[in-house]
């Protein structure tokens, strides 16, 4: 991961400090005056260290994980091939399906398709007719 410019601390930096802190003896107070940092981020790179060791030190990533409210994957899938298939709506395949109607997954997938017999499909819209604006007199 990329550190920006200012950034009060790095992996090796954040080490120093955890050292200091375990094994030199030095209060959260000293380590924070002497790092500039607050005594709050202190005790966090601290505690950090002592639950995950060295790795805990290193940049996370501030990518969210997936939602825990997500549909999975398959589910998406089946209601993609029920759309696809059937040409019904969106209630119906979350019956089937077994998700709510309100599911993102449902309008992910699209309109419906329209089928090869619909009237619709064969016809073309009419183009739009622009009329010009009235210019002002003056």
């Amino acid at each position: 991961m990329k550190l920006h410019r200012n950034a009060k601390s790095t992996p090796s930096t954040r080490l120093i400090m955890v050292q200091r802190v375990l094994h030199e003896g030095w209060s959260y107070a000293d380590a924070a005056e002497g790092f500039a940092v607050s005594v709050r981020t202190v005790a966090k790179w601290v505690r950090r260290f002592r639950d995950g060791g060295l790795a805990a030190l290193e940049d996370a990533s501030s990518r969210p994980g997936r939602p825990p409210h997500q549909t999975p994957a398959e589910t998406v899938t089946a209601i993609r091939a029920w759309r696809e298939a059937y040409w019904i709506p969106a209630w119906r395949i979350s019956r089937a399906v077994g998700v709510p109607t309100s599911t993102r997954s449902c309008r992910r997938c699209g309109p419906r398709p329209t089928p090869a017999g619909c009237r619709w499909s064969t016809c073309t819209p009419r183009p739009r007719v622009r009329t010009p604006s009235p210019t002002p007199t003056t």
